[in-house]
């Protein structure tokens, strides 16, 4: 059953990585894993202190616990689930990125986005679908780039707001 599961998702990588043939794609694809290898974060912060009301302080530290816990679970989930990137198990596939480590489950990348942008949208519930698109966005460069499959970005996503979710709670006044 998981063979099958996985051939099929092995499958919907092949599909997207070939639209990483047109050149702006691949660009968008490069630019995008940049920006979610760390980069973007530090404007979303100087963007919420800047533009959040006097919650600010509480929504980065919100969002720096939820990343450094999720970086921790992560770790241990990566070693202990240890399944092969696309491109490693299947030849053909070709990443133009280099990958920050050696497994593909869960995605890190959407993982953290989702543990920062789970406590803007708490406070700025406004901000839902663009938080939605970032990770849309970012989702389909890490499949497009063969470096997840899709469940290693549903299982990424899922870790990052799943702790993150309480945090908000706790820690960000309504």
């Amino acid at each position: 059953m998981l063979a099958r599961a996985d051939d099929f998702e092995l499958r919907v990588v092949h599909h997207l990585a070939r639209m990483t043939q047109i050149r702006l794609v691949r660009i968008v694809t490069i630019a995008v894993t940049q920006l979610g290898n760390g980069w973007i974060y530090a404007p979303i912060a100087i963007g919420v202190l800047l533009f959040a009301h006097s919650s600010a302080w509480a929504i980065v530290g919100a969002a720096a616990l939820a990343t450094a816990i999720a970086h921790i679970a992560h770790a241990m989930l990566k070693r202990y689930v240890a399944r092969p990137r696309p491109f490693e198990r299947d030849s053909t596939l070709q990443p133009f990125v280099r990958a920050l480590d050696h497994y593909s489950f869960p995605s890190g990348h959407c993982m953290t986005l989702a543990a920062v942008l789970v406590p803007v949208v708490r406070d700025v519930p406004s901000f839902w679908p663009g938080a939605i698109a970032a990770l849309c966005v970012l989702a389909w460069c890490r499949i497009a780039a063969a470096h997840h499959y899709p469940s290693d970005i549903l299982a990424g996503i899922a870790l990052g707001a799943g702790i993150a979710v309480p945090l908000a709670i706790w820690l960000i006044p309504m």
